[in-house]
C-alpha cells in the first residue's frame, strides 16, 4: 500500500509499504511517473530474513508514480501485484505578502521584502518592490524549482508564478473652515487677519506658511513637496475675499471631506 502522506524534502523516500511478504523474498518493481511517461525505471530489493514487511520504491522528486511489483521466492510461484499509485506532494512555499497600511510620505517605501539568500524563489525583473507615489504596485514571485515546490496560495494555474499586489494610499488632509469669518466683515486694522488656520491633522507632517498673497501653503516638513494651498487665508487690506482650498498634488493627497475633487470654495469673507 502507498505510504501517505509524503512531501518533498530533497531526500529519497520509500513510497510503498508491503506486508505479508515471505522472508528473504526478491521484490522487483517497474515504475513510471504519471503524466510524464518518459520518466520511468525499475528497482529491486530483498525482504528481511526475520520480518515479513518492507518499504520499497524510493523516489526523491515530487510526483505521482505508478509502480508494478513482482514478488519472487525460491520454491514459490512468483506473483505480480496490481499497480500501486504512490504520491510525493510538492513542498509548500509561503506566498510573499506585500506591506499593508502604507500611506504617502514623500519618500520611498518598501512594499515587498527582498527574498532571503536561501529563498526558494526570486522576483521577475519587472517586479516593483519599492515605491514613492500613491498607487498600486505589482510584483511576480517565481519558484526556483516548481517541479518540487508549490505556492501556499495564489498560484491558480500552478505554473510556479504568483502575482503580488501592494499599494501606497493617498494621504488625507482634513481641511479647515472659515469658522467665525464666513460671510463676515471685519474692520481694517493694519495687520493681518488669519481667517483660515492650518488643517487639524497638519501638525507633525506638514509645514504651514502664509505667503505674501495671504495663501496658506502646506508642504511636507523638511521638503519642497507642496501638498495643498488655501487662498486668501490671511489678509490685511480691506476687500472681499473668496477662499479656495486646492490639493496641488492630487495624485498623492486628497481632502478628507471632499475626496473626489482637488479644489473647492470654502466661502467668502
Amino acid at each position: 500500500e502507498p505510504i501517505t502522506p509524503l512531501t518533498y524534502n530533497t531526500k529519497a523516500q520509500e513510497t510503498i509499504h508491503m506486508s505479508g511478504v515471505p522472508y528473504s523474498s526478491t521484490i522487483s518493481w517497474e515504475w513510471y511517473e504519471e503524466g510524464n511517461s518518459e520518466n520511468h525505471g525499475s528497482g529491486s530489493a530483498t525482504s528481511p530474513s526475520n520480518a515479513n514487511a518492507i518499504d520499497i520504491a524510493a523516489f526523491t522528486d515530487a510526483g505521482t508514480y505508478v509502480v508494478e511489483i513482482t514478488v519472487e521466492k525460491s520454491g514459490f510461484t512468483s506473483k505480480t501485484l496490481a499497480p500501486v499509485t504512490a504520491i510525493i506532494n510538492k513542498a509548500a512555499v509561503t506566498t510573499p505578502v506585500g506591506a499593508s497600511g502604507l500611506q504617502y510620505t514623500g519618500g520611498e517605501q518598501l512594499g515587498l521584502a527582498a527574498p532571503a539568500d536561501d529563498a526558494l524563489y526570486t522576483y521577475s525583473e519587472d517586479s516593483v518592490t519599492k515605491g514613492m507615489n500613491a498607487g498600486q504596485y505589482t510584483a511576480h514571485a517565481i519558484l526556483n524549482d516548481p517541479d518540487n515546490y508549490a505556492w501556499s496560495s495564489g498560484d491558480d494555474n500552478r505554473d510556479g508564478t504568483v502575482e503580488i499586489s501592494w499599494s501606497i494610499a493617498k494621504r488625507g488632509v482634513l481641511e479647515t473652515t472659515l469658522g467665525g469669518y464666513a460671510d463676515q466683515t471685519v474692520p481694517y486694522k493694519g495687520s493681518p487677519y488669519t481667517a483660515v488656520e492650518e488643517p487639524a491633522n497638519a501638525t507633525g507632517f506638514f509645514k504651514i506658511t502664509y505667503n505674501d498673497e495671504g495663501t496658506l501653503v502646506g508642504k511636507i516638513k523638511n521638503t519642497d513637496i507642496e501638498a495643498f494651498t488655501i487662498t486668501n487665508a490671511q489678509r490685511t487690506n480691506a476687500g472681499r475675499y473668496t477662499v479656495v482650498a486646492t490639493i496641488t498634488d492630487f495624485a498623492n493627497f486628497y481632502w478628507i471631506t471632499h475626496p473626489n475633487v482637488d479644489s473647492y470654495d470654502l466661502g467668502d469673507w
